[in-house]
């Protein structure tokens, strides 16, 4: 490849460098952090050490029922299911797929979801937490 050709290839290709390497710099501090949070709550849990505060949100949320609160919740619940999640998040990719700009966006968005549901679904395996079933009950 002629000298020129370098140049020019390497004057295209740093600002995508840049640009990916700030945003994994970001993701990675942010990541850290989080990991950092959920290993303290994955050992208080694991170690029975929550019981007592989640009786005691139960209780309350038991007490003060409504069937309007109860229709609410199961709406966000709903929307927070992996389907939803998941067709959300494809309409967010596409949407950005369409701006030639925002390519990059919707390729991290794309691997941002699919790791994201992949961590839930194998948390959820990993720590086998039972729901408590008399919450739903209308």
């Amino acid at each position: 490849m002629p000298p020129g050709n370098t140049e020019h290839l390497m004057r295209v290709l740093r600002p995508v460098l840049v640009f990916i390497g700030e945003r994994l710099t970001l993701a990675a501090a942010l990541v850290a952090a989080a990991l950092l949070v959920f290993l303290v709550l994955a050992h208080l849990v694991h170690g029975g050490e929550t019981l007592r505060f989640d009786a005691a949100v139960f209780h309350f949320f038991q007490a003060h029922q409504s069937p309007a609160a109860h229709l609410l919740m199961a709406g966000i619940s709903l929307l927070a299911s992996g389907w939803a999640i998941s067709a959300v998040s494809l309409a967010c990719v596409a949407a950005f797929w369409m701006m030639p700009a925002r390519r990059p966006d919707a390729l991290a968005l794309l691997l941002a979801a699919a790791g994201g549901q992949g961590v839930v679904y194998g948390l959820k395996a990993l720590f086998h937490r039972a729901r408590p079933d008399v919450a739903f009950a209308s």
